[in-house]
């Protein structure tokens, strides 16, 4: 690839060159790079404190700046290290992709780099600390490997050949994370859509998330029970001139992110087991790719899930299932359907059910059933019980056996209920257990019949003929 007199294999080079003395040059330097990150832990709150996320080139930059704006009585010691921090910064401001932006006058050749819909006034001298750091930790040739990575970001449509992996990182996510299922490799869902386990995640949204959102994750080391949904999107970096505003046509993901929610709450009702949305973040991209364009941060900003404030681990988390990932799959598919929009509050309701925590945890699952049954089946005013465990019955089983035995489990379950609302009656922990246990799996069976099978005959008011199907079900 050829742009008036910039050839990219040669501008790699020289740039690859031109690090490698940069790194013997620091070696001079131990002791104010030494003080540096002593610095700057003493200064980072320990309750705060993102040890695991900190920019690997923090420390860099700011000694690179230090150095760069020494006075007078500075100079001679500095000398050598400014010599090659000019050559770099010569050879990077030489790449046609961001050339005319760069101010030489200023020195530091100060401009502003935009990923998607976060960007900050950055210089060259932030782009030298990410290559340094990168060239670094790769054992063998490694700043050219931070070379052409870093020209495969500025320009992912030229010819040159690139080594393996350098195109991935102009890959992104959407992400929502949620904890209660074990996903132990990669689950494709769709093209562009998969689940993912969090360790493979990593490098896109890693512990900074589940240490604001449940450090309870964190704490307990149960990162093995958080799993990932993600939607996958290409991007390229923009550059403008320093104080150049920008204003990115985004979508925030699109549906994506309120689409993950419904499918967590999906598999949540079909393994029967809480799962829990923690956390959504838009527009992660790989942190070396932000690392090497000489920004902290890899990802955009994000809000919790709808289970993330009352988050509880204690109960635990489960292997997923391919059975039910099967169907919360295709009730997913068929989102746009009569059945599952009348479904969709119904599903939300019983998977906050399982998330339930707390001194009146059990209470408020055993009311959270009755709000989903009762939205299920409309039974009305009046003789809400017997309406509602008749319909029931009907809608569910065929056999009288069968019929007998949801009516009993509907009666049982109402009463605890009358208890709760109205007090007098004192129940037991596990009088209230088992009453939760029998009302959930009722709902959840007639959620699950009604998506798979469709819904009865409507009513003009778009609700499904109760009373018919108790009526066709009798004999």
């Amino acid at each position: 690839m050829t742009t008036g007199e910039f050839t990219a294999e040669d501008w790699i080079e020289r740039l690859a060159g031109a690090l490698a003395e940069l790194a013997e040059t620091q070696k001079r330097y131990p002791d104010e790079l030494d003080q540096q990150r002593q610095q700057r832990v003493r200064s980072e709150s320990k309750l705060f404190r993102r040890s695991a996320f900190d920019d690997p080139a923090a420390d860099l930059r700011t000694f690179y700046g230090h150095a760069s704006r020494a006075g007078r009585s500075f100079a001679d010691r500095y000398a050598p290290l400014r010599a090659a921090l000019a050559e770099v910064q010569r050879i990077l401001a030489a790449h046609p992709a961001w050339a005319s932006l760069v101010e030489p006058a200023d020195g530091r050749g100060e401009f502003s780099i935009w990923i998607l819909n976060h960007g900050s006034s950055e210089s060259l001298l932030s782009i030298m600390s990410g290559l340094m750091v990168r060239g670094l930790e790769v054992r063998r040739d490694g700043f050219s490997v931070a070379a052409s990575e870093l020209h495969g970001l500025l320009e992912p449509e030229g010819d040159l050949e690139r080594r393996p992996g350098s195109h991935d990182l102009l890959v992104g996510y959407h992400v929502t994370l949620f904890y209660g299922l074990r996903v132990g490799k990669a689950v494709p869902l769709a093209d562009d859509v998969a689940l993912l386990p969090f360790r493979q995640l990593k490098a896109f949204a890693n512990e900074d998330m589940l240490q604001t959102v449940a450090p309870a994750v964190i704490h307990h080391n149960l990162q093995h029970a958080v799993g990932a949904l993600v939607k996958s999107f290409r991007w390229q970096p923009e550059f403008r001139k320093r104080g150049e505003s920008a204003d990115p046509d985004l979508d925030w993901g699109g549906s994506f992110l309120t689409d993950a929610e419904a499918f967590v709450e999906l598999l949540a009702l079909f393994h029967a087991v809480p799962v829990m949305s923690l956390v959504r973040i838009p527009y992660c991209t790989h942190r070396r790719a932000s690392h090497l364009l000489g920004l902290p941060y890899y990802h955009a900003s994000y809000d919790w899930g709808r289970a993330a404030r009352p988050f509880d681990p204690s109960a635990g988390s489960s292997e997923l299932r391919e059975d039910a990932l099967a169907e919360a799959r295709h009730a997913f598919e068929d989102r746009n359907s009569a059945q599952y929009r009348y479904c969709a509050p119904i599903i939300a309701r019983l998977a906050e059910a399982l998330t339930r925590s707390g001194r009146l945890g059990t209470d408020d699952r055993i009311l959270d059933v009755a709000l989903a049954l009762e939205r299920l089946y409309k039974p009305g005013e009046g003789a809400t019980t017997f309406t509602l465990k008749t319909r029931a019955a009907c809608f569910l089983e065929t056999g009288t056996a069968d019929r007998l035995r949801v009516l009993q489990d509907v009666e049982e379950f109402s009463k605890v209920r009358a208890a709760i609302i109205h007090g007098g009656q004192r129940l037991s922990a596990t009088a209230k257990n088992e009453a939760f246990g029998k009302g959930f799996e009722i709902a959840r069976r007639s959620v699950v019949k009604l998506l798979r099978d469709g819904l009865p005959e409507l009513l003009p008011d778009g609700t499904p003929n109760w009373n018919k199907v108790v009526i066709a079900g009798t004999d």
